[in-house]
């Protein structure tokens, strides 16, 4: 496992020395370029002057170096000291320092093109030499007697000492400012991480404190990042989603002790009666513990239903049903109840032919008329209809009036064992129905929904996803 921000120090130490290195890097050359510029200017002007005080007298040669000329070169640091040759190569004049010196001779320099190369003299001294050939001038007033074809050859040699420590004092600078530039960039960048994940870090924090007891908190960041923004919005939603999801399970426990609590008891007084007075057994005992487990094994049943939907474990077997005749004959098991609540049924189906699976179809329209019937005031109305959609499904509607219904009850209406009647004195209704519907509906393919509207009204939409 990798850490971001060892990866993101590193990432930033790597690049910024990189940089600060080529930088001075760059710098430290082109200085070094600068000065050695300098350095060969000033020597090519020492060697214009040792050859400009070269003159020609009646085509022999003069020099007018003088004790001043003389020191300027002897004493002047760097150090410099000059030699001249005839055409012939014979040397014909020598400065006093390094006079045993043998400086190179000029190949092929010329005073507008001179040669430049280093060398070392005497004693391991490192010098640079600058040769070139020249033609001496002529004696100012005797310019009638000047040889252009007089050459001589001229070498001036300066001491490199001062510029080489100059260059390695650069070098040094700037390395010692690159190692120094680096430290603080590795301790800065940590710092600036540090803080620019601090976001990060209490998120981690906060995640780290929430259980199961403490779903209903969210993550909220201090100077929330743009880039954190979209990853706390959906721990958010997720947090939401498992606090409900938790909810619904503490709810499902408790109602489903509920549901069992009875029908256990019963057994239980019944075991009890039995074992105590024998005797005084009724025959109609034997077939009310029947019907409690039959009654246990219909809700064990619907709840292994509901789990294997949501698993999405459901094996459906399609075909094409036709609703209005499948809706009238599902209708006619609820007519004599729906008479005895004085209800008024409107049945508008308009036939159709739908890929349901029968057995789960069949289940699905029970739940809903039966909900519907039971449900309904005394003497209130019960529209059904059933139409095709715009996008060429089928959608039914089963609405009636809920004058004690809520918004809140409608969003837990599809929970398991959920009743609005929390006294669960009702034993024809276990609460699993309109879960077990659902269940059903997404096995086909289908959706289940159910809204309320302004006038108290509920209405359970049934519909197809074909197209």
């Amino acid at each position: 496992m990798f850490s971001i921000r060892q990866q993101l120090t590193r990432h930033l130490f790597a690049v910024g020395t990189v940089l600060m290195g080529a930088a001075l890097g760059a710098f430290y050359l082109v200085a070094k370029s600068e000065l050695a510029e300098s350095f060969d200017d000033l020597l090519r002007a020492k060697a214009y002057s040792v050859s400009s005080l070269t003159d020609q007298e009646d085509g022999k040669v003069a020099f007018d170096f003088s004790e001043d000329f003389f020191r300027y070169f002897d004493s002047e640091s760097p150090f410099t000291c000059f030699q001249i040759w005839d055409a012939e190569g014979e040397k014909v004049f020598a400065s006093r320092h390094y006079s045993a010196a043998e400086l190179p001779k000029p190949n092929k320099g010329t005073a507008s093109q001179p040669e430049f190369r280093n060398i070392h003299l005497p004693g391991g001294v490192h010098a640079r030499v600058i040769s070139f050939v020249f033609n001496p001038r002529a004696e100012e007033g005797r310019e009638a007697g000047w040889d252009p074809d007089l050459i001589m050859q001229v070498s001036v040699a300066m001491t490199r000492e001062e510029i080489d420590n100059f260059q390695a004092s650069l070098f040094f600078v700037s390395v010692g400012c690159w190692i120094i530039f680096t430290g603080f960039l590795f301790f800065a960048a940590r710092r600036v991480l540090r803080k620019g994940l601090s976001s990060l870090d209490q998120l981690g924090r906060q995640l780290a404190r929430l259980d199961d007891k403490t779903l209903s908190a969210r993550v909220v960041l201090d100077k929330q990042p743009r880039e954190l923004t979209p990853i706390v919005d959906h721990l958010n939603e997720l947090l939401a989603r498992l606090e409900a999801s938790f909810l619904r399970e503490r709810r499902f426990n408790t109602a489903v002790a509920h549901e069992l609590r009875t029908p256990l008891a019963e057994l239980r007084s019944m075991a009890e009666c039995a074992i105590e007075w024998p005797e005084s057994r009724e025959p109609t005992m034997d077939k009310e513990i029947l019907d409690i487990a039959l009654r246990m094994q219909s809700m064990m049943t619907r709840m292994l239903a509901i789990s294997r939907g949501e698993m999405g474990n459901l094996a459906t077997n399609l075909c094409a049903v036709e609703v209005s005749a499948q809706m009238e004959a599902t209708w006619k098991q609820f007519v004599s109840r729906a008479e005895a609540r004085k209800l008024k049924v409107h049945l508008n189906v308009e036939p159709s032919s739908v890929q349901v699976d029968p057995v789960f179809f069949q289940s699905i329209l029970v739940n809903l008329f039966e909900n519907a019937v039971d449900y309904a005031p005394v003497g209130s109305e019960i529209l059904i209809s059933g139409r095709r959609g715009d996008g060429s499904g089928y959608v039914l509607e089963f609405s009636n009036p809920a004058p004690m219904m809520s918004v809140q009850d409608a969003s837990q209406i599809f929970d398991a064992f959920w009743r609005k009647e929390a006294a669960r004195s009702d034993e024809h209704h276990s609460g699993l129905g309109l879960s077990l519907s659902r269940a059903f509906a997404i096995a086909m393919n289908w959706t289940l929904a159910v809204s309320l509207t302004d006038d108290g009204q509920i209405i359970f939409t049934l519909a197809t996803k074909e197209g």
